[in-house]
Parts: structure tokens; sequence; C-alpha cells
């Protein structure tokens, strides 16, 4: 029987706290989900990777909004994840896309090679691009080991599970993909059994 690894999304360290006692077996780090999330603070990050030990990825995001970026918003996240680096966490998570709904190649690679030994993972920008298996293909080429998404430009997870198994079933075992958006700890077992996912993504996911 596959064991479904939960990955809880915070935005502060009370939060990511209450995580790590819970026993969820990955926290996502972030702040002001109310516009999707962005880079948390370095006294967060600071504090968190003292007092916590769960396997923790870093969002890194300078802003709400779209994920078209600017070359100095590219930087202020280079920064950002050098920081990340720096603190020893384990992972961050990136997105940044073109006009034309493609990813964004320049920043992406940038952020891989900034992240020197991190893990790094895609997250639901990945929703926004039009051609899903060529993206997975490119993500796999540059050494990204997950992508977050919810299956759908807007429906959340458990409106797209048949698009998500094709997606599970099409990076098989060469980048995991984490369904999140609308996953709960009443729905989460039922929606990885669907769909094929060992890894599952929410805010209420415990």
């Amino acid at each position: 029987m596959i064991q479904i690894k939960r990955e809880q999304c915070v935005e502060n360290f009370d939060q990511a706290l209450s995580a790590h006692l819970n026993k969820v077996d990955y926290i996502e780090l972030c702040d002001n989900l109310a516009v999707g999330g962005t880079t948390p603070s370095y006294g967060v990050l600071q504090q968190c990777q003292k007092m916590i030990s769960t396997p923790m990825t870093v969002l890194i995001r300078a802003r709400g909004g779209d994920f078209i970026y600017t070359d100095e918003e590219i930087e202020i996240m280079s920064n950002d994840i050098q920081v990340c680096s720096q603190l020893k966490y384990d992972s961050i998570r990136v997105g940044a896309i073109t006009k034309n709904n493609t990813l964004d190649e320049k920043a992406m690679t940038l952020w891989k090679e900034r992240a020197k030994s991190m893990a790094v993972s895609c997250h639901m920008a990945f929703d926004i691009l039009d051609n899903y298996e060529y993206a997975i293909d490119q993500l796999v080429a540059w050494g990204f080991d997950a992508i977050l998404t919810k299956g759908h430009v807007t429906q959340k997870a458990p409106q797209n599970l048949e698009n998500l198994k094709k997606l599970v079933t099409y990076a098989g075992d060469r980048i995991c993909i984490i369904p999140g958006a609308g996953i709960t700890k009443e729905n989460y077992q039922d929606i990885a059994k669907q769909t094929g996912a060992d890894r599952i993504h929410g805010t209420k996911i415990r």
C-alpha cells in the first residue's frame, strides 16, 4: 500500500509549529495566503529552521498577482533563494511564466542554479500554461523535483481528478505531481487514490 504524504501549507511560524507537532510529512512555508502566498520574512525563515525539523519547502514569490516578472523581481527572488540556501532549507518552490503562457526558462533555470543543493519544485503557475506535458518535460530537463498543481487553470483539484491522474501517469517517476487546492483531511485519501498521487497539498490537510 502506497503511503500518502501530507504537505500542509502555512503562512506563519505558529502554523508551521502546529503542523510540525501534528506530524505532517512536509510543510510549505509562505506568507500572505490572501494573495496566493508570498515569500516569508527572514525572521520567520530563521525561527522555523531553528525550531522545526519537519522537511520544509519555502515559497519564493515577490508579490501577488500574475507570474510574469521583471528582471528586478527575478533578482529579488534569486536573493531570497540564496537566503534559504544559507539557512539550510530543504527545498524551495518557484514559478514564472511568459506572456505566451510558457515557462520562463531564463528565470526558472536561474533559480534552480541559485538553489544549489536545495530541491526545487514548481508552484501553481504551472496551471496557467498551455501545454502541461511539454512543461513537465521541461521541468524534468531542468532538474526540478516536483510540481504543485490543481490540474486546471481555475477549478480546484477535486473537480480535476481525471486531469490530475493523466499528469501523474505522464510524469511517472521522473517528477512528483502534487495535487493541491480544495484538498482537506476529509478528502485527501480519496483524491490520492483516484489520481495515483502519493503526495497531497493543502491548508486543511490535517
